[in-house]
């Protein structure tokens, strides 16, 4: 469950970027990346569940990672609710970015205060914005996450 939620959010994201051109902003390409890395771990952990120790420990690394995410699409969610005029006007794309050659530096800045150009809504469903379907997702994947391992540490596999 915990790698069908995490990869579906990936691969939803990848659908926006590709399918309907919606480029991605830097905050955008953190929760990106959050979400691989919880899709990873829990491929991993999957394919590892005989083994409850290396699960639980695969599993566990689940938590930090959603709660990044959570904490990432919330301060997305407030940048788009900031007037217009407190916005950055710098509407750079993270790729552009990388292509001109900026400091590593400035643009691991970009992706964590989501200053340059997070600030537009570019695509909703049902009233809220990716940020806000992003949030939603990891708490999902935090809550699936501690259910699993409370789950395991209850009725431990007889082996």
């Amino acid at each position: 469950m915990i790698f069908l939620v995490s990869a579906g959010m990936v691969g939803a994201a990848l659908g926006l970027e590709h399918g309907l051109g919606i480029e991605a902003c830097p905050i955008c390409v953190t929760q990106q990346l959050l979400a691989g890395i919880v899709a990873t771990l829990a491929l991993a952990a999957l394919l590892t569940r005989r083994r409850l120790r290396s699960w639980v420990l695969l599993t566990g690394m689940c938590l930090p990672a959603t709660m990044l995410g959570a904490f990432f699409s919330i301060r997305h969610l407030r940048i788009q609710a900031m007037p217009p005029e407190q916005l950055s006007p710098c509407g750079i794309s993270l790729e552009d970015l990388i292509d001109s050659g900026a400091d590593p530096g400035f643009i691991m800045e970009a992706m964590i205060t989501g200053e340059l150009n997070c600030g537009e809504v570019a695509w909703s469903l049902f009233g809220i914005s990716t940020p806000g379907w992003a949030l939603i997702g990891f708490v999902i994947l935090f809550l699936t996450t501690l259910a699993a391992l409370a789950l395991a540490v209850k009725s431990p596999p007889s082996s």
